[in-house]
């Protein structure tokens, strides 16, 4: 709380805002005290009157305002679900493994320092906050939940408590208060937080692994405890950009008319999709995120009227730093890769009736809230919904999404036949994800090692899912390539579809309507099956096996295809048009160790070709148009030469390893083929880039973060924490002389 913030704060409540909210809901505090008893949830009950007042008495520095910040301080410090209940006190953060710490922690301990010397708080009342810091920090960090795992949302409160106490008594606590003083900066935010922040960390990119019902929160808790600590001096890396990389994560997981946004992991939620919260957006104003990225999101809290979600602190202070409002650049490129997450957003367009989709390739990065779903996808078309994920909450199973699957002899019963738990980074990933400037998204995602059982390797040698989705007026034709080998008769390639719509038809189509649109299946080859549909039942999978459960948190329809065969491929055509229209049908053809499906779509004709991975030289045939080559032989460098001559109306197209630079990207090959057969490449266009950040990136100071290797690497770890503990004595006393 600096003179600009106060400042800011005071001509902030002259209008309407989240400045001006606290105020007014600080003086319904006052005015009807009895209806503000209630500590809800783990204390958050507690953490809004107290936020509310706390704003309220530095916009206006008067008693009553004071008096009710004061009474909800001392009830953080030994009350718990009730005003005045004395039910608290040492213990109280203990509750549910420790979450009620992001309440009582972080809130007290403002309270602390913003209340000082307010009337009603004396050197005893301090005492007994600080005897009470120290019981809460001194079990958290040996026993409570999640301490040492960024992207938790355990953590992310745990964070933001330890953050807190550690500025607020600094000088005040002893070589106690030092201590904390020393975890947060030195193992916290330049080994924790800056590993997670590193290109490949689960931080990277902005995305939330649990999902976006635990994120907004969150990062609203690491942006304030990086912004508290860069106020008094603390080294920060890495956090302005990451916050940067939060708006970019917004603006692309939107779907096109904006309605909400991909929540990628447990939501209690009907719908597929949730609208963005208020705290999304405070987490990218309140530290320092670059100025365009605070203007995005100003810009966002102004279309779509955002509000506080009980946290009046957190609202007011991003206020105090918002700038003038600036609309995402319409002409921004239309894919973006969340690199922590492993998640691809893209779109045809940046207008509201584009065809979006998200995919991700992960195994599981976090301990909760993450879905077994590596390959998944979910399809968009303007405002209707054609393929979404309805997993229940807390759901286990691979079947309840979109991802596909296959019954491991690895896993225990109640496993099967879902993707497990115990696949690693190395194994499970995107082997590509891109772009091309005429608009077609190409991603393979590599998945045979979700079927790792611990320590036991996977015993599905290849699980390949390539995804190609190729834009044409109107609409969009996603091409779901799968390939599985360790698959049996008995134990099937288990691939399906869920939307918004029920499906309805039979070969070679089936039809799922939803608003103005249709998403339009067919398969165009599986080496066995017969698609079925299904109409999947509504529950929590709370009484299913962990791998088995096929239910639904809302309603949806559901079109399924088994591949029962050793070696299992299927591909699967998703067009998503307007309702009633049809797409055209697709044909398919193959060779030696190739595989082709061809389809004309709005004047267009679009080839998409599966190579054999053991070939080292192939030549397919196909007719011009845009062809998309998935596993192309490639040189060590990833690229391919290519070359094509006439036959008949079509085209024998060869592809050969390119060493060096030059040749054509191999991942995958989108070429475009004109009539005679000649040969160009339809390049990649850069991903979206967030805005640099201000700070110096996660490792540049500090080493390399990602090994663990950090603390030979300080200069002085004697030195360093007095410095900083030097700079909190000096910051703070200086606010207190101008309250004095």
């Amino acid at each position: 709380m600096d003179a600009n913030t106060k400042a800011a704060l005071q001509a902030a409540a002259m209008k309407p805002g989240p400045t001006q909210r606290a105020v007014m809901k600080c003086d319904n505090v006052i005015g009807h005290p009895t209806q503000w008893t209630s500590g809800g949830y783990m204390g958050l009950g507690f953490v809004e009157p107290l936020s509310a007042c706390l704003i309220a008495y530095e916009v206006r520095g008067d008693a009553a305002s004071a008096a009710a910040a004061v009474t909800y301080f001392k009830a953080l410090l030994d009350d718990y679900q009730t005003l005045g209940d004395g039910k608290g006190g040492d213990d109280v953060v203990t509750h549910d493994t420790g979450y009620a710490m992001r309440a009582f922690g972080p809130y007290a301990a403002i309270a602390y320092d913003w209340l000082h010397d307010a009337p009603g708080v004396d050197e005893n009342l301090r005492a007994h906050a600080r005897e009470r810091f120290a019981a809460w920090t001194g079990w958290y960090d040996t026993m409570g939940y999640h301490n040492k795992e960024p992207g938790a949302n355990y953590h992310a409160g745990y964070v933001f408590a330890e953050s807190m106490i550690a500025i607020a008594e600094g000088g005040e606590a002893g070589s106690a208060g030092d201590q904390v003083w020393k975890h947060v900066t030195d193992d916290i935010f330049a080994h924790d937080l800056a590993g997670a922040m590193m290109p490949g960390g689960v931080l990277d990119g902005g995305d939330w692994l649990e999902g976006w019902q635990y994120a907004p929160l969150s990062i609203a808790e690491y942006a304030l405890s990086a912004r508290a600590l860069r106020d008094v001096g603390a080294p920060i890396t890495g956090f302005s950009a990451w916050e940067a990389s939060i708006a970019a994560r917004t603006a692309y997981a939107m779907v096109p008319d904006k309605s909400g946004a991909y929540i990628g992991g447990d939501s209690e939620t009907e719908t597929p999709h949730a609208p963005i919260s208020a705290n999304t957006v405070y987490a990218v104003l309140v530290d320092s995120a670059p100025d365009n990225a605070k203007a995005w999101a100003a810009q966002w809290i102004a279309d779509q009227g955002l509000k506080d979600d009980g946290f009046p602190l957190i609202g007011a202070l991003a206020e105090a730093r918002m700038p003038a409002p600036k609309p995402f650049p319409g002409d921004a490129s239309t894919w973006y890769y969340a690199r922590g997450s492993r998640i691809l957003y893209a779109r045809s367009d940046w207008s509201a009736n584009a065809v979006w989709m998200v995919s991700q390739c992960a195994s599981r990065r976090v301990s909760d809230h993450m879905w077994n779903e590596a390959g998944n996808f979910v399809l968009s078309r303007g405002s209707d919904h054609l393929i979404v994920d309805p997993t229940p909450y807390g759901g286990f199973s691979t079947l309840s999404g979109n991802g596909p699957t296959v019954a491991s002899n690895n896993f225990p019963s109640e496993y099967k036949p879902g993707q497990g738990w115990w696949g690693t980074d190395a194994t499970v990933d995107f082997r590509w994800a891109r772009q091309t400037k005429s608009g077609v998204v190409a991603a393979r995602c590599d998945y045979d090692g979700q079927f790792r059982f611990q320590d036991t390797a996977s015993d599905i040698p290849r699980a390949m899912r390539d995804l190609v989705l190729v834009p044409y007026t109107g609409g969009a034709a996603m091409v779901v390539v799968d390939d599985v080998d360790g698959a049996a008769s008995d134990r099937p390639l288990m691939t399906r579809l869920r939307s918004m719509g029920a499906f309805a038809g039979g070969g070679p189509t089936w039809r799922a309507s939803v608003g103005n649109s249709d998403a339009v299946v067919q398969v165009a080859f599986a080496t066995a099956g017969t698609p079925a549909t299904d109409t999947p039942p509504m529950g929590d999978c709370s009484t299913s096996t962990r791998g088995g459960c096929t239910d639904a948190r809302f309603n949806v329809g559901e079109w399924k295809l088994e591949v029962p065969a050793t070696h299992a491929q299927s591909f699967t055509i998703v067009d998503a048009v307007a309702k009633g229209t049809d797409p055209g049908g697709a044909a398919t053809s193959n060779g030696s160790g190739w595989r082709a499906v061809e389809m004309d779509r709005a004047s267009s004709h679009f080839a998409v070709v599966a190579v054999d991975p053991n070939l080292t030289t192939v030549t397919y045939t196909a007719a011009p148009g845009t062809h998309v080559v998935v596993g192309a032989p490639a040189g060590s460098s990833g690229r391919s030469d290519v070359s094509a001559t006439q036959n008949g109306g079509g085209c024998d197209v060869t592809v050969t390893p390119h060493s060096g630079d030059g040749g054509y990207d191999a991942s995958p090959l989108v070429l475009k083929l004109d009539g005679g057969c000649a040969v160009s490449e339809d390049p990649s266009q850069d991903g979206f880039t967030p805005p640099n950040g201000m700070d110096p990136p996660p490792g540049s100071s500090t080493g390399d973060l990602s090994g663990g290797c950090c603390q030979s690497n300080r200069a002085s770890d004697s030195i360093a924490p007095l410095l900083f503990v030097v700079v909190v004595l000096s910051s703070r006393r200086s606010r207190r002389a101008r309250r004095a």
